[in-house]
């Protein structure tokens, strides 16, 4: 049974750089399994050939669970399963996927809009400014 469904690119120019990572995500009722799971087809990037990428999303996909139960989201039960990845192999950055990751989990599990992507020397997920 799938419970949400989250999205998120994270496509940006920073300091002349660009930074790009985009992170599909299913909430999946599992209470015995890992928290962040990987389905059989993500598309044309593979766990085995992106470890790295898939590494930093289910960081990123963690990260947020962390902060959605924060928001008083009952996370229990539900596995967040990691359904599409995408990246470009000279502008995908650990902190890229992790924050497209999170923000991803976010909107799943219902409170994507209470977040953003905000670069500080690194991305990241923080809380959107009320009002903005």
């Amino acid at each position: 049974m799938i419970w949400g469904r989250g999205e998120y690119r994270l496509q940006r120019q920073q300091g002349g750089i660009g930074h790009f990572a985009h992170v599909g995500v299913e909430l999946v009722r599992e209470s015995n399994g890992p928290v962040v799971g990987v389905a059989e087809n993500t598309g044309p990037f593979n766990p085995v050939q992106y470890a790295d990428w898939f590494g930093w999303a289910a960081d990123g996909c963690t990260r947020g669970r962390l902060l959605a139960h924060e928001q008083g989201v009952d996370v229990g039960a539900w596995q967040v399963r990691i359904v599409r990845l995408a990246g470009l192999e000279v502008h995908t950055q650990a902190d890229a996927m992790r924050t497209a990751g999170a923000l991803a989990t976010l909107e799943a599990f219902g409170v994507g809009e209470l977040f953003r992507a905000a670069f500080n020397g690194a991305w990241d997920a923080v809380k959107a400014r009320s009002g903005a």
